[in-house]
């Protein structure tokens, strides 16, 4: 997966924190212009639980824009981890419909570049 990932973002400017081109970010720490929701919409509301943020992102590169980490922002997100809870849980459940649902919308393995 790695080699996957080191053709389109650099694990190295992240680690090193520098301003990076990344496949996607996690959604609890986005900044974007207004105008990205009138290019790409809205969340997809038929994810209930993951992976709505890689489909968000995916549809931005789709769109000829990009997805960038800034190292020099930061953002306390308080973070409940219920997916931590049971292992075969509804929200496990969910979260394997969001996988497929990911999976056969953009294919097992997209890639962006």
């Amino acid at each position: 997966m790695e080699k996957l990932r080191s053709k389109s973002e650099s694990i190295k400017d992240v680690i090193e924190l520098k301003p990076t081109k990344v496949e996607y970010a996690i959604s609890a720490a986005w900044m974007f212009k207004r105008s990205i929701l009138s290019k790409v919409g809205l969340l997809d509301e038929k994810y209930f639980y993951a992976p709505e943020d890689a489909d968000f992102c995916m549809r931005i590169w789709k769109s000829g824009l990009e997805v960038w980490f800034y190292p020099d922002v930061f953002i306390i997100h308080n973070c409940q981890r219920v997916s931590k809870k049971k292992i075969f849980s509804k929200l496990f459940i969910a979260h394997i419909k969001g996988l497929l649902r990911f999976w056969f919308k953009y294919g097992f393995n997209p890639h962006i570049t």
